[in-house]
């Protein structure tokens, strides 16, 4: 009887697995499958690990080195991806600054509009006057299409 027990104890803190012991780090690791493997993500330092079966047992190995970097201190081609960051921060902070001195010595052309709103007198004039210069416009290419066509059909 007391070797069933023990069997029975065994086999229930073996199927806890993971889960025994855990205490301080009941919900640090977030897993996540990919594929056959692992990713494990460690929720207090941001570390990410692949972590792939071995026979009976399970290898993980850091799958995004630098990860869990600390921010001052980035690694390899983060630093890199940093500096470029910077530089670009910096550039647009500066045309910012361009486009806001630009703007606000900028007033709205109010010519446009009548006191009701709507499109005034003079803006229609220019309206017209524009129309009027495309029409012109229109209609000569049309009467030099037309010349250069008779001169090509007559000239066979």
């Amino acid at each position: 009887m007391r070797c069933a027990v023990a069997l029975a104890l065994c086999g229930a803190v073996m199927g806890l697995g993971p889960a025994w012991g855990q205490g301080e780090v009941a919900g640090r690791y977030q897993m996540e499958r990919s594929g056959d493997d692992l990713l494990r993500l460690d929720t207090r330092t941001g570390q990410l690990d692949l972590c792939r079966r071995d026979g009976a047992r399970m290898v993980c190995t850091t799958a995004a080195p630098g990860a869990a970097a600390a921010p001052e201190a980035p690694a390899g081609d983060l630093a890199a991806e940093v500096a470029r960051l910077k530089a670009q921060n910096v550039a647009l902070t500066a045309r910012l600054a361009r486009v806001a001195a630009a703007v606000q010595g900028f007033e709205p052309d109010t010519g446009l509009l009548d006191d009701a709103g709507g499109i005034s007198a003079t803006a229609r004039r220019e309206i017209d006057e524009a129309v009027d210069v495309t029409d012109y416009a229109v209609r000569r290419f049309r009467d030099l299409f037309r010349t250069f066509s008779d001169e090509r059909d007559g000239g066979r």
